[in-house]
Order: structure tokens, then C-alpha cells, then sequence
């Protein structure tokens, strides 16, 4: 089913200021979604139904030839271009693409590592690397350097940075686009934002904040006029407002402070005292919030609700290190995996290297143990910055941010991917899984059909495709051309085909409405519901019904398989055939234990009235709302009369009770 699209008016373009991006503008025929391919196996996300089409193409690398190759498709076919030949440009020289040492085991094969670059020469920038170490994506940061210093990769494929100062903080996914941009200056109180940021399990922006606080040091041997620098954090809806906000000078007293450095003089004045120099902020697997003190030597784990300190892991900390050796100092990162355990960045705790490492921790028993090392064979050390972080799969990665290497190892511990940049300082890395997220796997939701079911387009979890196979006209599935039994039909979306099973169940015999008297009967087998003006009647569903209206009637009939068919209109217009007032009281069962039904068929009674043989009034009822039916119970044994009162008309029974 090729060619019924035509693609025209095509346009393709280098983004300016970014050799690795390229616009695709063109024009379809009909409402159709669209598509490049560029690569073997690379495609670009798939647009949404529309006529004028503009796709951006990520993932390139530089100085490349490439092909692209445009697709449209809708519910009736699809169609391609012919090849249009791409050839990237040279890396901007302020870009680092190089490297020292690249190296790529087999089993690296998915994914990219996102990276940062600092050093001389060269602008704030982020970079992305393929498996063979080859920079697919880059983009400038705003970044300023210490101590405004600070990225994330989120939970939502974007990144997040520090934006030119302390205050704002910029998302931004691998197309270029802003997704937020929020400053906090206008929030009360002197916070800088600074080194991490996230966006939380409630889609919160979560930010590492320092504040600045006079401290009287004069009693501890310190300054009267001390400015201490403690951390905390700021939760920002996404409209900006302050959901939630925590400051370790509410758990821990500042007068304990050591100044760990002048990082926070240029903001707080000269001289501030670098109290806790926290370097890492997070979620834990069960929503509490996880924070590294770089300068205590300690991670913290922080109640969301209560801003209750839960435990600190590390120096002076709620654990034992098993073994003692495993004690970490000056760490980075620190992250929660889920099952109580967290992986860290270790930094200066070996004393000649630094390490990746994942501990498990037992709070019962106060032990924190070591269940995994990544010591980069213990010849890579940076005494500041770096990440460590642990897929899924249990694959290590690990920024030795000032060695400028990057090393990822699988789950024993061996060397899978390593990209080594000499006096480039990587700040962190993280491995990005995707840039256009996957398309899942085609599914068909419509696979049991009944053969009477009018043309369809059958259901699908990608919707927009087309459909080819027997059975199918024009897109859409015909159930009456095909008979009873297992079809196949094959279902393409995109670059995606795929062929699925599908059952046809035979439907029942149209039924047959045939007048007996006052009363309309049906041969056909199954389960019945009979219909009058096209409502239900409620409780008729035997192969008889009583003539109460005149009006149009049907029934529908079930088979065993679930399929159904409703039959032609029997049409009442004769009055004399409808069942007289009187004929259409009943009471059942009669006689009875005390309980029964009294009904109208179809006419709203208003009142009942129950007496005693003797004529004595016992009981009157007025139903609540329009009802033909009304239950009554708790009769006691003997003889009653029951008048059902309908308009102007008193209609009586008698009514035994044993």
C-alpha cells in the first residue's frame, strides 16, 4: 500500500548554532502522520495527523554522511521519499569530542552517556556519547562555574542545569526546547541554588539550596559575627510556588560548624564559613528524600513530611561500615536503589583513589555493608566532584570528575566502557537509555469478533496505522466476508509490522417476533431482552411479552460466544390490542410466606392500599418514585385485599398469606 501520500515541498536545514541538528519541513497530501529515517535503524519520534510537517533530527554525528529518508503514513497507507543526502559539519573547536583512551566492550551496546565538559578554553557545555565513544549530541550550558555548579539528567528524559546565577534553574529536553525555567529570587530568604536538582515522584522541581545565617561563634572560639553556610532544599510546584522547604540549621546546631573552605565567600561575604557543603540531593525508592554533606563526611535521609533527620550513613553517622575500610569521605553522589540499598561516590575515603561503591544497609542491626566496588583498579582519584550510579541491569557508571574519565563496569565488576578526556573535569555522567523514546511493541486489543459486526478499524495500543489481509476494505475490517474461525491481519505503524490472530464468532439467527393475543413471542434461542422503542424493558427477557403499549418492538438474542443480534421492528399501533388496565395487576406469588410483588406491567401505580378481609385499613402505601413494581413483606398469616390505585381507577386482589 505505497504511494497514495505524496510528500512535497521538502525542506531540510542545519539547525543554526548546532552542526548536529537538522529541521525537516514538508508537506503531505492528506492528514497523515510522519517520520525520518536517517540512519540504519535510527527514526526521529512520530508526529500527530497534520498536513505541514516539521521534524528535528538529533543523534547525528559530525563530519558524516547521511540519508534521510521521509514517511507518512494514516489508516489507508503509506508513502517515502526518495533519499536526500546529509552531510554534518565539523565539531564548533570549543566542543570536546576527542579523547585520550576510548574503549567499548560488546555488551555496551544500548544507550548513550551524557556528560558534561569544564576546562580551559573550551564553553559550559553538554555532550552526549554513543557506545563507540562518538559525541551524537551537544549543547551549550549557562553555567557559570563554582559556585553555581550543578546538573541532573530527570526521570523525564531532560536535563536540568544551573542557568547563569545562584537563582534559576533551566529543564531542557535533547530537541533544544525550555520546558521550565524558574528563578527563586523573589522566594524570602538569601538560598543559592547550587550542585543538584531533580524533579520528584509528583513531578515537583526539587532544589539543593545553601543559605547563609549570622551564627555567635564567640562561646565555641569562633567569630561573634560568623556568616555559617548550611544547606537544605526548596520544593517548587510547577507553577513555582513553594510546596515545601528544609534547612539543616533546624536539626543540627550550627555552633558544631568547621569552616570547610572560602567556595561560598563571593555569595555570603568574606569571610563564610562552608558549614556542610551538601553536593547531592534525591528520592529515595520509597519518596523520602536522600542528601550527601560533602564537608561532614555523611549522607542523611530526610522524612518528606516531618523534615525528620531518619538516619545518616558515614562519619559519626547511625551505621557501622562492614568492612571499616569501606568508610567513605568527602563523596559526591549519593542515591537510593531501592531495597535499602545506595550507591556513593567516594572520593577521598581510600586516601590514593576514588571509588564507585553500593552499600545495603540493616537498620535493625545498625550495619551498613558493602555489596559492590567500582575502583577504577584503584588508579583514578579526584578529590572533588564525580557520580556514581547503578542501572537496572547492574551496570556501574562513574564520572572521576578531575581525572576526566568515565567508566562504566557490568555487574562482576569488569570494564565495559571508559572514555578517559585527560585535563577535561567531568562534573557528573549518566547513562541516557534514549533520545526518541521506543515505540512498545504493536498489540492488537480487538481478537475475539462477531461475524455480524458492522466495518470497523480494529483497536490497537498505536493507533493510526493501516491494516492489510483478508477481510480488510478500504482500512477497515469487514467481519462478514470472513467465516467463523482463526484469521490473520497485519497491522503497520510507523516502521513497525507486525501480524496478529484474531477469532471470528458466528452470530446468532436473526430473530423472528411473531403476535399470539394480548402477547408477542420469538423462536430464537439464547438469552433474550426484549425492547420497546428501542428502551429496554426491564425484567423482560423470556421468549414471551406481554402487549402493554403500542409502539415499536424488538428483541435481541445471545449466543453462547457472546455475540448478539437484535431483531426487526414488530410494530403495535392497534389500542385494541393492548392489555386492559384490570388484566395488567398481578400479585406473586399468591398465596404467599409474607412476601411478594405487585405490579402494574408497565403503568406507574400511586398508591396501595392493604385491608384486612373485614375491610379493616392495615397498611398504605405511596412508592417514593414512578414504579410499576413494588415489593411488599412482613405480612402476618390470614386474608388480605390489596387495592393498586392508577389515576382514577381502584383496582382490587386478594391476597393469601400462610
Amino acid at each position: 500500500m505505497l504511494g497514495q501520500i505524496e510528500i512535497s515541498n521538502i525542506d531540510i536545514q542545519q539547525v543554526a548554532g548546532n552542526v548536529l541538528r537538522y529541521q525537516v519541513r514538508f508537506t503531505t497530501s492528506e492528514l497523515s502522520q510522519s517520520y525520518v529515517e536517517y540512519g540504519t535503524q535510527q527514526f526521529t519520534s512520530i508526529s500527530a495527523p497534520q498536513l505541514e510537517h516539521e521534524l528535528l533530527v538529533i543523534g547525528l554525528r559530525a563530519d558524516t554522511n547521511y540519508e534521510f529518508i521521509l514517511h507518512a503514513f494514516n489508516t489507508k497507507g503509506e508513502s517515502e521519499s526518495l533519499s536526500y543526502p546529509v552531510s554534518t559539519s565539523t565539531i564548533p573547536s570549543d566542543i570536546v569530542a576527542a579523547a585520550d583512551t576510548l574503549y567499548n566492550d560488546t555488551s555496551a551496546t544500548n544507550g548513550y552517556i551524557l556528560t558534561d565538559a569544564r576546562g580551559p578554553n573550551i564553553a559550559s557545555q553538554m555532550r552526549l556519547f554513543d557506545r563507540a565513544g562518538r559525541l551524537i549530541w551537544y549543547d551549550y550550558t549557562k553555567e557559570v562555574g563554582s559556585p553555581c555548579l550543578g546538573n541532573n539528567y530527570s526521570n523525564r528524559n531532560t536535563i536540568l542545569e544551573i542557568y547563569g546565577d545562584c537563582q534559576t534553574i533551566i529543564e531542557l529536553n535533547f530537541f533544544g526546547d525550555t520546558i521550565q525555567k524558574v528563578n527563586i529570587s523573589a522566594i524570602p530568604g538569601n538560598f543559592q541554588i547550587h550542585h543538584d536538582m531533580y524533579i520528584n515522584d509528583v513531578g515537583n522541581l526539587v532544589l539543593l539550596v545553601a543559605e547563609g545565617r549570622a551564627v555567635d561563634k564567640s562561646m565555641v572560639g569562633g567569630r561573634a559575627d560568623a556568616i555559617v553556610v548550611g544547606d537544605g532544599y526548596l520544593e517548587l510546584s510547577p507553577s513555582g510556588e513553594v510546596v515545601s522547604s528544609w534547612s539543616i540549621f533546624d536539626h543540627i546546631d550550627p555552633l558544631t560548624s568547621r569552616d570547610a573552605g572560602s567556595f561560598w565567600d563571593q555569595k555570603f561575604g568574606e569571610p563564610a564559613e562552608d558549614w556542610t557543603h551538601a553536593n547531592s540531593l534525591s528520592q529515595d525508592a520509597d519518596g523520602h528524600y536522600l542528601m550527601s554533606l560533602n564537608a561532614l563526611d555523611k549522607a542523611i535521609k530526610i522524612h518528606r513530611e516531618t523534615g525528620e533527620i531518619m538516619w545518616s550513613l558515614g562519619r559519626d553517622g547511625d551505621f557501622s561500615i562492614d568492612p571499616p575500610d569501606a568508610a567513605f569521605s568527602n563523596q559526591h553522589t549519593f542515591w537510593g536503589l531501592g531495597n535499602n540499598r545506595y550507591t556513593v561516590f567516594d572520593n577521598q575515603g581510600a586516601g590514593s583513589f576514588s571509588r564507585g561503591m553500593e552499600f545495603e544497609l540493616d537498620e535493625e542491626a545498625g550495619v551498613a555493608k558493602l555489596v559492590f566496588i567500582q575502583d577504577a583498579d584503584s588508579t583514578l582519584s579526584t578529590g572533588i566532584v564525580g557520580s556514581t550510579y547503578r542501572y537496572d541491569n547492574g551496570n556501574m557508571l562513574s564520572s572521576f570528575g578531575r581525572a576526566g574519565a568515565i567508566q562504566e563496569v557490568d555487574s562482576t565488576g569488569k570494564v565495559i566502557w571508559y572514555r578517559n578526556e585527560g585535563t577535561i573535569l567531568n562534573y557528573r555522567s549518566y547513562f541516557v537509555p534514549y533520545l526518541y523514546a521506543p515505540l512498545p511493541a504493536l498489540q492488537l486489543i480487538d481478537t475475539l469478533i462477531c461475524q455480524n459486526e458492522s466495518p470497523f478499524v480494529p483497536k490497537t495500543n498505536l493507533s493510526g496505522g493501516y491494516f492489510e489481509g483478508v477481510g480488510i476494505v478500504e482500512g477497515s475490517l469487514v467481519p462478514a466476508d470472513l467465516a467463523p474461525g482463526i484469521h490473520e491481519i497485519i497491522y503497520h505503524y510507523a516502521h513497525l509490522r507486525d501480524t496478529f490472530s484474531f477469532r471470528i464468532k458466528e452470530a446468532p439467527t436473526l430473530p423472528s417476533i411473531q403476535q399470539a393475543g394480548t402477547h408477542l413471542r420469538t423462536d430464537a434461542v439464547g438469552d433474550l431482552q426484549w425492547f420497546l422503542d428501542g428502551l429496554m424493558i426491564e425484567g423482560a427477557t423470556a421468549d414471551s411479552l406481554l402487549i402493554a403499549d403500542n409502539g415499536d418492538y424488538q428483541v435481541r438474542v445471545t449466543n453462547e460466544s457472546g455475540c448478539d443480534v437484535l431483531s426487526n421492528v414488530f410494530s403495535i399501533q392497534v389500542s385494541s390490542t393492548i392489555v386492559p388496565l384490570e388484566e395488567r395487576i398481578s400479585i406473586f406469588p399468591n398465596p404467599s410466606l409474607g412476601a411478594c410483588w405487585i405490579s402494574a406491567a408497565g403503568v406507574t401505580i400511586e398508591r396501595i392500599e392493604i385491608s384486612a378481609i373485614t375491610g379493616q385499613r392495615m397498611r398504605t402505601i405511596h412508592p417514593s418514585t414512578h414504579q410499576d413494581r413494588f415489593y411488599l413483606e412482613g405480612l402476618q398469616a390470614g386474608v388480605y385485599w390489596v387495592t393498586v390505585v392508577i389515576g382514577p381507577q381502584r383496582i382490587g386482589r386478594k391476597l393469601i398469606v400462610f
